[in-house]
């Protein structure tokens, strides 16, 4: 069928078709199931969600409605599928479509279902007539399509070329939540079938099956802008109706520019900012047949700026890579007079995406072969033909954001999609989200990421986030910035599990108590982001202070006088400036009444001495470094001649009122030094008389020796001039020469003195036998503790006394 003849036909259509959809009482909504009709359901996969229309179609079937699913993929000709299905088909009541729509057609996989595809393809579409029965229907679901004049009369020219009752929407088809509806408003018949699914089915599909389509001169888009630039000539070409690309061996090299501009927007036909693209198609119709030795047209991304005057020279002497992206976005290989498609695909879709995010770079696409041996020629937006000019399609989904709620059931006192916590000091790292911490999907189930920023830190490093995390998820904690980022694509369910895992943990010993906000952001696969606030009360724990002594021992020596417990201790409180308190104690081998404590009283800090317990007791309040101080400044001093030299243990304990430290020691080792022992005389003289025995013992003849104890010592008797007879009588004590001027005594200070003091028949006795005797003699007695007691060696100590002698007349 001619163009015009197609175009007239369309708008009688139109006309004809008035009165039925004026007259519709109602649009197509869903009624109750009267009967079991047979019906083929054709899904176009690229639809986002698509799958989930297939498994509602699916559970219609298995609820015995008898409905067949057929699927058209992304690269498939979805007017061939239709055709192809219905081919050995006599029986079907109705045909569902679901597929993206516009204002003036349907997107069927790598095809259209317009008023161009209707008369390019009227056979195939006409044949649809013998597989539906009298009163079959025809139900296009897109988007749009009876919104415009055109879209009506492609709707009443299907009813007039299949015999079908035809209903299609005038608004947006799909969620509710996104602007669209189920009901089929306009309808070229009387459309009985109901939609393919209940209700309830068709609420949980949370989408909409919006298409946009941009073309020159159609439904009033007037925004594109194209030229071609001549390798060789700085020509403006944009009022060209044709579009040169490629080079053909004698020609010079050219290459198209292509631009759909003002398609980003809130007015209506443009795709709303913040779209998600999820198909993009751009269709050229090449004029002419040239030779063609390599006929590949690749379609790159422009990167600068251009108008539809721009020619190669004031473009930079040709478009380079820093004009356009290196790689081709897509690419084409056909040669004849025809339509052309560069079908979707990701780089397509990330082209048209990027313009969605920021319509300024919006600087459309170069067509270019550079094989230097083929050329084609397309036509422009100023071609005659409108149909024939470059057409944009796009589908889209404006997406629904994910939502989050930390805590469900609002246990935690938190309202709305927040929660509440508290944290204690030293209780360990706690949840930053409640058990029921709930992730639910928007537009896409699929979560890309999800970051936990601890908005104030006053305790910086020691404030920590953790998670455990499953599946791809991996987390990360930057200590600089407080974020803890949870990466990697995820299911809801996954999400779910790591957030109820995100814990905080402080390791401060004296935390900022104020409270902490943690702001959690989640982005699912879409970019769309939910956002929620936890809120951590912080409650601080009293810390007890510390206390920390030398490490080595201190040394002290009998008679060195006060030496300094510890002049390297050191005290700390985390938490308080203050202390009010401190105990010194000697805990090991004390020896009371030899050892002692001795402090000055210094800082509003006193000391009380305890003798009977050993215990240094320090009070008044005071900071840190001045009962540090304090403590330094303690003396240890042992007054004993004969100390112990078990090593003494010195306890310290701090208290900041409330708390007292751990006890914190140190061991001083008291080293004994040997005191000599001394020997006394009492009397300065005694009287003896010539070859008369004297009586020493009991006259005041001792020894003694601070240090010596029970340890052996020995005494020696001396005299100048005659002998000493020592007898030892029950003593015990070892007598060594007597009867000779020098006697020698050994035994224990206690023997040694029971002798001398004549106990148990202890004799010591002095005669002089001479007949003619010196006038007096001296008496010696040594004392030797013989170094068996502390250092220095052997130490002895003497006295003396003079015996007088009364010389006798010796008869001649």
């Amino acid at each position: 069928m001619p163009e015009t003849t197609q175009d007239t036909t369309a708008a009688a259509n139109a006309s004809a078709f008035t009165q039925s959809a004026d007259s519709a009482a109602a649009a197509v909504e869903v009624p109750a199931i009267a009967h079991a009709p047979r019906e083929i359901a054709f899904v176009d996969l690229s639809v986002e969600g698509a799958q989930d229309l297939v498994k509602a179609l699916q559970s219609q079937q298995a609820e015995g409605r008898d409905i067949d699913i057929v699927t058209i993929a992304a690269g498939e000709d979805g007017l061939d599928v239709i055709t192809r299905t219905l081919a050995d088909r006599h029986d079907v009541d109705a045909v569902h479509v679901f597929s993206h729509g516009d204002a003036q057609g349907l997107q069927l996989g790598t095809v259209r279902l317009d008023a161009a595809a209707l008369n390019a393809r009227l056979h195939d579409i006409a044949g649809w007539a013998q597989a539906l029965g009298d009163e079959g229907d025809l139900l296009l679901y897109g988007c749009n399509l009876a919104g415009s004049a055109d879209g009506r009369a492609l709707v009443d020219n299907l009813a007039l070329l299949t015999g079908a009752d035809v209903a299609a929407s005038d608004d947006l088809t799909g969620s509710s939540a996104r602007g669209g509806d189920w009901a089929l408003e306009y309808t070229a018949g009387r459309v009985d079938t109901q939609a393919a699914m209940r209700a309830s089915l068709l609420g949980e599909w949370d989408h909409v099956l919006a298409t946009a389509t941009y073309q020159e001169g159609v439904s009033g888009y007037t925004g594109t802008t194209d030229t071609f630039l001549d390798q060789l000539s700085a020509t403006n070409n944009s009022a060209s109706t044709t579009l040169s690309a490629g080079r053909a061996t004698t020609q010079n090299g050219f290459q198209t520019l292509i631009k759909f501009e003002d398609i980003i927007g809130a007015a209506a036909g443009q795709i709303p900012p913040g779209a998600i693209i999820t198909n993009v198609t751009l269709t050229v119709y090449m004029t002419a047949t040239p030779t063609f030795t390599n006929p590949t047209f690749s379609l790159y991304r422009m990167l600068s700026s251009w108008s539809d005057s721009s020619t190669w020279s004031s473009m930079g002497d040709g478009i380079g890579f820093g004009e356009a992206r290196s790689s081709a976005d897509q690419t084409i290989t056909d040669s004849g007079v025809k339509s052309y498609t560069f079908a979707s695909n990701a780089a397509m879709i990330a082209s048209v995406q990027a313009w969605a995010n920021d319509p300024s770079s919006n600087q459309g696409w170069y067509i270019f072969c550079d094989d230097n041996s083929s050329k084609a020629s397309f036509a422009s937006s100023e071609n005659a033909t409108v149909a024939n000019r470059p057409k944009l399609t796009v589908d889209y989904v404006i997406p629904t954001p994910p939502s989050m709620d930390l805590d469900a059931n609002n246990s935690s006192g938190a309202t709305g999609n927040d929660y509440k916590g508290g944290f204690t000091e030293g209780g360990g790292a706690v949840k930053i989200a409640d058990t029921d911490a709930t992730l639910t999907a928007g537009s896409t189930s699929t979560v890309t990421g999800m970051t936990i920023t601890l908005n104030n830190r006053p305790n910086g490093a020691s404030e920590v986030l953790a998670a455990t995390v499953t599946g791809s998820i991996t987390a990360s904690y930057n200590s600089g910035t407080g974020v803890l980022t949870l990466s990697g694509n995820g299911t809801l369910a996954q999400y779910q599990q790591v957030l109820r895992s995100v814990s905080y943990n402080n390791t401060s010993l004296n935390p900022d108590t104020t409270d902490r906000s943690l702001t959690v952001v989640m982005t699912d696969a879409y970019g769309q982001t939910a956002t929620a606030t936890s809120t951590l009360s912080m409650t601080a724990v009293n810390n007890a202070p510390t206390v920390t002594t030398t490490g080595t021992t201190l040394g002290y020596t009998e008679n060195a006088g006060a030496v300094v417990v510890d002049s390297g201790v050191t005290v700390a409180d985390a938490d308080n400036a203050q202390l009010t308190g401190a105990t010194v104690q000697i805990t090991a081998n004390y020896a009371n009444g030899q050892d002692t404590l001795s402090f000055t009283n210094q800082n509003g800090i006193t000391g009380t001495w305890d003798a009977a317990t050993g215990t240094l007791t320090l009070s008044g309040a005071a900071t840190v470094a001045q009962y540090q101080a304090a403590l330094r400044s303690i003396t240890y001093t042992n007054s004993s001649d004969a100390p112990s030299t078990s090593a003494r243990t010195v306890r310290i304990l701090v208290n900041d009122g409330a708390l007292s430290s751990a006890a914190a020691t140190r061991s001083i080792t008291v080293t004994a030094v040997n005191d000599a022992p001394v020997a006394t005389i009492t009397p300065t003289s005694y009287s003896a008389t010539e070859q008369t025995n004297l009586a020493l013992q009991g006259t005041g003849l001792s020894i003694s020796d601070v240090d010596a104890a029970s340890a052996g010592v020995q005494a020696t008797l001396s005299v100048t001039s005659g002998v000493l007879t020592v007898v030892a009588g029950s003593s015990g004590v070892t007598v060594s020469n007597s009867g000779t001027a020098t006697v020698t005594l050994s035994g224990t200070l206690a023997q040694i003195n029971a002798l001398l003091a004549g106990t148990g028949g202890a004799l010591i006795t002095y005669l002089q036998s001479s007949n003619t005797p010196p006038a007096s003699a001296t008496l010696t007695l040594t004392a030797s503790d013989l170094g068996n007691t502390g250092t220095g060696g052997t130490k002895t100590g003497s006295d003396t006394a003079t015996i007088n002698i009364t010389a006798v007349n010796d008869a001649p």
